[in-house]
């Protein structure tokens, strides 16, 4: 049962009672901090602040005070002092597990109630909370290997984010307790058409709630996509920018080595060092399409499956020099573009790409084509690690085409994936 309702109910409690009801009461806290929100133990020394509290609520049941305040504390007393993080950080994490310990708690509750329609004590709030405690070690099972990912997430994300969680938890905390309270006979026949009202109050702003927060994390996902995909243009950028550079500073040795061999007049020698020396330059400077960063990405998956034996890929046009896209643009929408045709050749038996560029008026046209084997019941399948960014990068392309007043599509053919741009020019 939540801490507040417990305590409300039975404010002298022996030592025993105190002792019973602070069991389940510690399990959930500790599997929720440790196994779900993914925080770390301090030393072990620190489990004296635990027992002092323990010992405290015992003077108190001995000295028959009211345990209200003391018995809501327990969960901060834990977190607090058992566990390592930032002060902000773990005070938001009480917040969270005390209202949704509480939902939780009031939901068995109400079930308990309807199924069994018992009187309520002390007996039955333990079963209620042990039951409670039972769920949530069914949750933290389910969810524990993913612990660390939960507890990183908890040190990026904004304050912003957590006022609207816990709003969001409060209304359904409310729900949930007025409902408590109207089952087991609390609230008066005049009250309750006031509490209807509010409680639907309570769930329209929790909608609302769950709709802004989608939206606030897609965005996040969003820009976490193009952050990556504008910072693996700017690793590759500068690899090639290292090795023209080595290019450069090696170009005198090599024309040392050219005189000697003219000194010796080997001409053969020569010929086949002046090859090297251009096959090296050429792989260091691609032009497929006028477009260095579409270049950038074209050039690493070449380089990627050049050494594949089924391998093929055409290029054919070039892009005028005044398409209307910024470099942030281009990077987004080439870079999605090559990731998707990149992924598609994994799939494939005979894996090629082609790009074919024209232009005419006032567009200018990118057909992209490629091997695509991965088809399952018109649905694509993705190879991405993190699922959830399966589609951002589609979403992200289309956003950026017609922010500019393009057209994008795509379809699939016998085996062939076809991408289909027009920019304004």
């Amino acid at each position: 049962m939540p801490t507040w309702l417990i305590i409300r109910r039975h404010k002298m409690m022996s030592t025993v009672q105190w002792l019973i009801w602070l069991v389940p009461e510690m399990i959930k806290t500790l599997l929720i901090t440790y196994g779900i929100f993914g925080f770390e133990f301090k030393k072990w020394r620190w489990w004296f602040v635990v027992a002092a509290y323990i010992a405290g609520g015992i003077c108190l049941c001995e000295q028959g005070k009211d345990l209200g305040i003391w018995g809501t504390l327990q969960g901060a007393v834990i977190i607090f002092a058992l566990f390592s993080g930032k002060l902000g950080r773990k005070l938001v994490t009480f917040l969270i597990e005390y209202i949704a310990i509480t939902i939780v708690d009031m939901m068995v509750m109400s079930v308990n109630m309807l199924v069994t329609g018992y009187e309520h004590n002390f007996v039955q709030s333990i079963i209620d909370n042990t039951f409670g405690m039972v769920l949530w070690i069914i949750l933290t099972v389910l969810v524990y290997h993913k612990r660390k990912k939960v507890s990183a997430f908890i040190q990026t994300i904004s304050y912003g984010y957590i006022l609207l969680v816990l709003v969001f938890l409060l209304c359904v905390s409310v729900v949930a307790g007025t409902s408590y309270l109207v089952l087991n006979g609390e609230i008066t026949q005049q009250a309750m058409r006031q509490t209807y009202f509010f409680n639907m109050l309570c769930i329209v702003v929790a909608l609302v709630i769950c709709v802004v927060l989608f939206y606030l994390v897609f965005s996040r996902k969003k820009v976490q996509h193009e952050k990556e995909i504008e910072e693996k243009v700017y690793e590759r950028e500068w690899k090639r920018y290292q090795s023209m550079r080595s290019f450069r500073h090696d170009v005198k040795k090599h024309l040392r080595v050219l005189h000697a061999l003219g000194d010796r007049g080997d001409i053969e020698e020569i010929r086949k060092y002046i090859e090297e020396i251009g096959i090296e330059y050429n792989q260091n400077a691609v032009n497929h399409t006028g477009d260095f960063i579409l270049d950038y990405f074209i050039d690493y998956v070449i380089n990627e499956w050049k050494d594949h034996a089924e391998f093929s890929y055409e290029i054919d046009g070039k892009f005028p020099a005044e398409v209307d896209l910024n470099y942030r643009e281009r990077c987004i929408l080439w870079g999605n573009a090559m990731d998707n045709v990149e992924e598609a050749l994994e799939k494939a038996e005979k894996p090629f790409f082609e790009i074919h560029i024209s232009h005419g008026g006032r567009a200018v046209f990118v057909e992209m084509i490629n091997s695509c084997e991965i088809k399952e019941g018109n649905i694509l399948k993705t190879k991405k690690a993190d699922r959830s960014q399966h589609g951002i990068g589609t979403a992200n392309m289309r956003d950026i085409v017609k922010q500019n007043g393009g057209e994008i599509t795509w379809h699939y053919e016998e085996g062939k994936m076809h991408v289909t741009i027009s920019l304004l020019i």
